[in-house]
């Protein structure tokens, strides 16, 4: 080959070699800039609204625990507020749900999302039936409790007019017994039955519960005694009673059944909602993994998908501690404690990890508004999962109170029916022990009442409660100064002082669980909404932040890689001229001087020595 052409070839190849570099640059660069489109335009906001939909669950979990807690309806109202959002975000996400694998979960998500709202519905009206099963059985057992009063008052006369001593000890004090065992037993079916709704799953009190067939049986006793006469009024009163004693075990059935329902429904809810998060995980790391294969090192380009990420992780924690906390309360679980503690150990990482984003894109602003509400709520949650350990407190000292007093009530009421089985002074048996009988039973309805009542309150926050209670407790001590005129040695006097003692811890247990109850429902039902609706406002300013810095990013970037590629088009040109050039200066100044040089050697070699070149380089050619 001659030396013309290889200089040539070396050129061309040259030339064919910067034209290839450039076009891989524009192919990468084109390559970049379609895969970042793409998650800009899909994957980045599928994963967004994959993150709302998660945390809109969060908020549904959170309305109805706040129903649970506080019974307000309000929260009932929010519940189907939010879970029409979480059906708008459903269908928002199906526009991005592409692969098979998603469709998949999707589908899964959008199914148990259905059977969510189907638990937490069933919930929501048994809830509402138990409510008023419970203010059916509080109306009938007011009247059971009067109907019953009035039949004790019937026996206590009829023990003071009664002349024969014998009578009284074989048939009247038995007879007295049976409607007091009444009294019991209805204080002690009220008292679990309630304990047992207040429950937020079936435990202790579901077993303790006493066979509610069993409370009729002392009436129908006292009704069928035998030889023994009672009046048409006392039969009639007892009839109506055994009548009442079957309805109160209907109602009390119903609500256990109830009970156990919403019990079933709240753990088929809970599970429900594990495998919704889970289907809603695995399609954000889909989303990820996408994310990461289609922009290689054009992930270097950016920091919007890691910040747009890490502030929707961070909103979903936030949203799920509360529920979490939120579900402490009301089942007393250290499981979720734990869990809630853990959740802003997660919190805390995150916040001090989407920092370094605002610090890199400028918005610290946002950030240290949502630190700022943020340690508010935590702050609020503590105190009121604090409030809630102190009423659970309360509430053990509550019962183990009127255990002892009622215990003690009964021992004396034991003395006294000793000491009138064994009397030999008639006049004083009529005079102090029956009255004083009378007085202990009453005495002993009041305290089974009251405890009733503070239930009731919890129950229902009906503010009728605290008034109820406050007359109940004034009678309560209206008895014991009865008893004490009534008392007959230091005995009696040391019982008083006893009880007084009680009464006075009885109170204090049940305005403080009053009071820590009124406290947890005004921080869940007014301050935490208030400041959890005031963060989500705050994460929303950040996140539509975020996004709206993507949208400037995106555009950025396409101006950088149009510019970029403008670039590379000039530098091909220029290198194309500049190749072109050298070609052509080479040819002239080397090529064909030296094409002339051996076209003359040639004919110098056929013997023309006459032959003159032409060769005017002004080089060592020409010499």
């Amino acid at each position: 080959m001659r030396i013309s052409r290889k200089i040539g070839l070396s050129f061309f190849i040259t030339f064919l070699l910067v034209i290839l570099l450039g076009s891989v640059s524009i192919y990468t660069l084109r390559h970049i800039y379609k895969g970042l489109g793409q998650v800009f335009v899909k994957d980045l906001p599928a994963s967004r609204s994959t993150y709302e939909i998660a945390i809109s669950m969060e908020e549904v979990l959170s309305e109805l625990n706040n129903f649970l807690i506080t019974g307000n309806e309000n929260f009932k109202i929010s519940y189907e507020d939010s879970y029409k959002r979480i059906q708008a975000e459903i269908l928002n996400l199906g526009r991005f749900i592409s692969r098979e694998e998603e469709k998949v979960l999707f589908e899964e998500a959008e199914r148990l999302t259905g059977d969510i709202d189907g638990f937490a519905t069933d919930i929501f009206e048994k809830k509402n039936k138990i409510k008023g099963l419970f203010n059916d059985i509080t109306a009938a057992g007011s009247e059971y409790t009067r109907k019953l009063d009035r039949l004790f008052d019937f026996e206590e006369k009829k023990m003071q007019g009664e002349k024969d001593f014998l009578l009284i000890q074989a048939q009247h004090i038995p007879a007295s017994l049976l409607i007091m065992e009444a009294r019991s037993r209805f204080s002690n079916l009220i008292d679990e039955l309630s304990g047992y709704a207040m429950e937020s799953e079936g435990g202790a009190s579901a077993l303790r519960l006493s066979d509610p067939e069993s409370l009729k049986d002392p009436i129908m006793d006292y009704k069928n005694y035998y030889g023994y006469s009672i009046s048409d009024s006392e039969r009639t009163l007892a009839t109506e009673l055994i009548d009442l004693s079957e309805k109160i075990d209907l109602i009390a059935i119903s609500i256990m059944n109830l009970k156990k329902e919403i019990d079933a429904s709240i753990d088929a809810l809970l599970i429900k909602e594990r495998s919704f998060t889970d289907a809603l995980d695995n399609i954000i790391a889909i989303k990820k993994s996408g994310i990461s294969s289609k922009l290689g090192i054009g992930a270097t380009l950016t920091e919007d998908i890691p910040a747009i990420h890490n502030i929707s992780k961070l909103e979903k924690d936030i949203a799920e501690s509360w529920w979490v906390s939120g579900r402490y309360i009301l089942t007393g679980s250290e499981v979720y404690k734990e869990l809630y503690y853990q959740l802003r150990k997660d919190i805390d990482k995150e916040i001090k990890d989407y920092e370094r984003h605002t610090r890199l894109r400028g918005t610290e602003k946002f950030l240290d508004d949502i630190v700022e509400v943020d340690k508010n709520i935590s702050v609020a949650i503590d105190l009121n999962m604090e409030t809630f350990d102190k009423k659970k407190m309360l509430f053990s000292e509550l019962i183990s109170t009127e255990a002892e007093i009622e215990k003690k009530i009964e021992e004396v009421l034991r003395d006294k029916d000793s000491l009138i089985k064994k009397a030999k002074n008639p006049q004083d048996v009529l005079d102090n022990l029956i009255p004083a009988r009378w007085v202990l039973m009453r005495l002993k309805g009041e305290i089974s009442n009251s405890s009733r009542t503070a239930v009731n309150y919890l129950n229902e926050q009906e503010a009728q409660y605290k008034d109820i209670y406050s007359g109940l407790y004034f009678d309560m001590k209206k008895y014991v100064n009865r008893y004490r005129n009534l008392s007959t040695g230091d005995k009696d006097l040391a019982f008083v002082k006893e009880m007084e003692g009680g009464l006075d811890r009885f109170n204090t247990n049940v305005l403080g669980i009053i009071d820590s109850h009124d406290k947890i429902v005004k921080d869940t039902g007014w301050t935490l909404v208030k400041l959890q609706d005031d963060l989500k406002d705050r994460l929303a300013k950040a996140v539509e932040a975020e996004i709206g810095q993507i949208e400037d990013n995106k555009e950025d970037l396409t101006k950088r890689i149009t510019t970029i590629n403008i670039l590379i088009f000039f530098i091909i040109g220029v290198v194309a001229f500049i190749a072109v050039f050298v070609i052509f200066y080479t040819t002239r100044s080397i090529t064909n001087p030296i094409q002339k040089l051996y076209d003359g050697a040639e004919i110098i070699g056929g013997g023309n020595l006459d032959y003159r070149l032409d060769i005017k380089t002004g080089d060592e050619i020409q010499d």
